[in-house]
């Protein structure tokens, strides 16, 4: 009798480890399922999360009214289609303008594409076969196309780093100094 009670007992257990595995392994990945659910219904809730600043629309065009805001990303592309960080539907923006960059300790930079060209504050910037990168400012106006745009930076520098900087944007050094992307 003891023997018959030991096998009973060691086919119940077979299927009770098995039956035990499969619930640990479900239970692992509803946990999984959880915490992908929450950190997007987080991210959803901060749509700004990652912004360095904001252009606001000065030009009132068909596709995007006068005080729109457009939140500009550490590092991305501005341009029309739905793909780029930052969208601006308007005629004479190519679907891939120009690239966003921000380096701390630097600022906010951007590169036009080839054979695409913007103006920075009155300046025109045509695209360099160097990669030149041409900064912003707090406050600079970008066109692009039809849109114009003035920058908001919430992501800025310390006080000595805009001095130096202010410094080198006077003297003209700025450019020849660092002709490519800064570190």
């Amino acid at each position: 009798m003891p023997s018959q009670i030991y096998e009973i007992l060691s086919l119940m257990m077979r299927y009770w480890f098995a039956a035990l595995g499969v619930l640990i392994v479900l239970r692992a990945f509803w946990w999984l399922w959880k915490d992908h659910r929450s950190r997007e219904k987080k991210r959803r809730s901060l749509p700004d999360a990652g912004s360095i600043g904001e252009f606001v629309v000065e030009s009132d065009c068909a596709a995007l009214p006068q005080d729109t805001l457009l939140p500009v990303p550490a590092d991305g592309t501005l341009g029309s289609v739905r793909s780029c960080d930052i969208v601006v539907p308007a005629r004479g923006v190519s679907p891939r303008h120009l690239d966003v960059m921000f380096r701390n300790g630097y600022g906010l930079y951007i590169i036009p594409w080839r054979g695409c060209s913007c103006i920075v504050d009155g300046e025109t910037v045509a695209s360099r076969k160097d990669g030149m990168a041409h900064p912003l400012q707090h406050n600079s106006i970008l066109e692009v196309g039809q849109a114009r745009l003035r920058l908001r930076v919430f992501a800025g520098l310390d006080v000595e780093d805009v001095r130096a900087y202010a410094e080198r944007r006077e003297d003209g050094d700025d450019e020849q100094e660092n002709p490519q992307y800064p570190d």
